[in-house]
């Protein structure tokens, strides 16, 4: 029949991609509610806030809205893989007795006034997403109420780096698995990882903005191969950073005035960045830190890495756009 091939077309067009979870991730965790959360109401709501709100009825004879359609089924999918990850990350937890069929259903109609023609309703059944109808926001929430520490997804979005490397992604999201393991050595041996990426990706693009503009050509490309390389973590940062200062401050004057980032700034993450490569040390044998690498000093690390991330990420957006 014809509605079941305009169906079947519409299913064909139905995804779901990581960014979608991670959006739908953020909403739920930043709902202003200290009560039971009706899921059932709120997919609703969040379709809505992606411009994809709920469909009441598919006209037929207008095919041009199953873009619209194709949006709201696509979008509340990916609602309810972020309801189950929440879950499964002790971030949410269920109060329904039983697991709501989440079904998908849409009214359709070809009804046109004074020629008559037919209704009906279309069930997604074989898309459901089988989740709690209702949750709550856990009662303990631990020494650290700043959900963004137990979530992979979330940390790595709230610090907005879409152009850094993939190694420094994946360094990322294993170290929130190590926290939340409660393997703080590890967690920041792994941030270390990532941080040591980020350096050399900035300098990399700073030497390359100066090449590009005729600036020193030779030294900056020969700095690339230099921060590429086995050399010394500290003398790397401390390298991006005498680029971007000093007597070099000419050659990113339009950087500065975009991003509105000055090279104290980059200096200043230097201590943050030190004491993270001493943390990370803590792996070799026979080294003793000077403090105990517990919940407390880890996790104020990691908050302050959001911004200190974003910051590296947005000036080297900047000098690969300029």
């Amino acid at each position: 029949m014809r509605y079941d091939s305009t169906k079947e077309s519409i299913e064909k067009d139905i995804s779901v991609n990581r960014h979608m979870i991670i959006v739908a991730k953020g909403y739920l965790m930043n709902l202003n509610s200290s009560e039971e959360i009706n899921l059932l109401d709120e997919v609703k709501n969040f379709t809505a806030t992606q411009g994809f709100a709920e469909m009441k009825v598919f006209q037929l004879q207008d095919p041009s809205s199953a873009p619209q359609l194709t949006g709201y089924i696509s979008w509340s999918i990916a609602f309810s893989y972020a309801v189950l990850e929440l879950i499964n990350a002790n971030q949410l937890i269920s109060t329904s007795a039983h697991l709501a069929p989440n079904n998908i259903t849409v009214q359709y109609s070809s009804l046109v006034s004074g020629r008559g023609g037919d209704k009906g309703s279309w069930t997604f059944t074989n898309l459901a997403i089988p989740t709690p109808s209702k949750v709550i926001r856990p009662l303990y929430k631990g020494e650290l109420s700043n959900f963004t520490l137990f979530d992979p997804d979330l940390f790595i979005e709230h610090m907005e780096i879409p152009n850094s490397h993939e190694d420094v992604r994946e360094a990322l999201s294993d170290t929130i698995v190590c926290f939340k393991q409660e393997l703080y050595r590890p967690s920041l041996t792994m941030l270390g990882k990532a941080l040591e990426g980020a350096w050399i990706e900035l300098g990399v693009s700073l030497a390359g903005y100066a090449a590009q503009r005729g600036h020193d050509v030779e030294k900056n490309e020969a700095l690339q191969d230099k921060l590429r390389s086995r050399e010394n973590f500290s003398n790397k940062v401390e390298k991006v950073i005498q680029l971007y200062g000093s007597h070099h401050k000419d050659w990113y004057d339009d950087i500065r005035k975009e991003t509105n980032i000055q090279s104290g700034q980059l200096a200043g993450l230097h201590n943050w960045s030190d004491l993270i490569r001493k943390s990370r040390n803590a792996i070799h044998f026979g080294v003793k830190l000077d403090t105990e690498i517990n919940y407390e000093k880890t996790a104020v690390i990691l908050l302050a890495s959001i911004d200190n991330f974003k910051l590296i990420y947005a000036l080297k957006g900047a000098a690969d756009n300029g």
